[in-house]
């Protein structure tokens, strides 16, 4: 519809140096219309993110619960695999009743864990807007005043060259998944971007929650005497975050051998001891299920569509720039 309107506009133009087929006032009607019909095609959009965003709110939340429940049992069952197999002769040296408080205070992390990852899911909502939004060229037009430089009333937005939306940059990875970075959107409504960051910050609060949650656990061991009381901190926090130190290549999961040099008697030669201990890692939990393949498969699926928008957000909006500066243009012109 824009594009029609704006032929029309380019032929009246054309017109008018020979023939006043379409006066001043007349021009920026046409104008004035195809602001209109762009703004429209701008809130269609903004529907159709809305709807996409509950969506992929659902698609999440399920995700959380499943993901949720399989944490729980995986810690358990790491932790089986480190007494059991990892050290079994000291899990034998404890007694019947620190064995039972070893797997209760487990069970407990489990659970903990579990009610904190539903604590992450909130809806996607518009990130907060700083500066508020100067008038539209299309209200001035609308409430008739266009004397003068309108240069000065026009917004932030149309003075860019790109509508504000000069950076923005949408990439698909072919997972769906989209990157967009410094859109610069002072509405109200929610963007692609709003959900992208939405995204990140889910994903990342997980990610934080899986290790914080390993580090508890070799916490809880080491206080139980499964794991040395002479480890250093440090080492119980880098198990819990560097999987390029696991030897992930067999073995049970969720587990990290990590090999530690340390200085013998003499001081010419050092000692290689080997270190297991908790460390979950989403790729393997998720793997223990096939269920999972399937929630983030519709995940992607609407993120596709997401980044979807946000091509086509870039496109309206640069075509609402176009259009409010050729009537800004038009507006201001007269025959010296």
């Amino acid at each position: 519809m824009y594009y029609r309107l704006h032929v029309e506009v380019i032929e009246a133009i054309a017109r008018e140096s020979t023939v006043n087929v379409l006066d001043k006032q007349g021009i920026v009607a046409l104008m004035v219309r195809a602001v209109q019909n762009i703004e429209q095609d701008i809130q269609r959009l903004d529907e159709a993110l809305e709807a996409i965003a509950q969506e992929l709110h659902g698609a999440y939340q399920t995700y959380i619960e499943s993901l949720g429940e399989s944490l729980r049992k995986q810690l358990v069952l790491a932790s089986y695999h480190l007494c059991t197999q990892g050290y079994p002769d000291r899990f034998l040296a404890l007694s019947l009743s620190q064995r039972q408080a070893l797997q209760q205070e487990l069970r407990h992390l489990g659970q903990r864990s579990q009610q904190q990852l539903l604590q992450f899911l909130t809806p996607p909502r518009p990130m907060p807007k700083a500066v508020p939004k100067p008038p539209s060229l299309l209200e001035a037009m609308v409430s008739g005043d266009l004397s003068g430089d309108l240069s000065g009333d026009l917004p932030d937005d149309v003075l860019l060259e790109d509508a504000g939306l000069d950076h923005l940059s949408l990439e698909d990875d072919g997972t769906g998944d989209v990157a967009i970075a410094d859109l610069e959107d002072l509405s109200a409504s929610l963007t692609p971007y709003d959900v992208v960051q939405w995204r990140d910050a889910l994903e990342d609060a997980i990610a934080e929650l899986l290790q914080d949650m390993s580090h508890e656990a070799n916490r809880l061991l080491q206080r139980m005497n499964m794991l040395s009381s002479a480890l250093p901190e440090p080492v119980l926090e880098v198990a819990s975050k560097a999987d390029m130190l696991a030897d992930a290549s067999s073995g049970p999961p969720n587990l990290l051998k990590l090999r530690i040099e340390a200085e013998s008697e003499n001081k010419n030669e050092s000692e290689t001891a080997q270190l297991v201990v908790i460390h979950l890692r989403l790729s393997e939990i998720e793997f223990s299920d096939p269920i999972f393949s399937l929630k983030r498969a519709k995940i992607r699926e609407l993120f596709a569509q997401v980044s979807q928008i946000g091509h086509d957000y870039q496109r309206v909006h640069r075509e609402k720039a176009i259009a409010e500066a050729e009537a800004a243009w038009r507006s201001s012109w007269y025959e010296g």
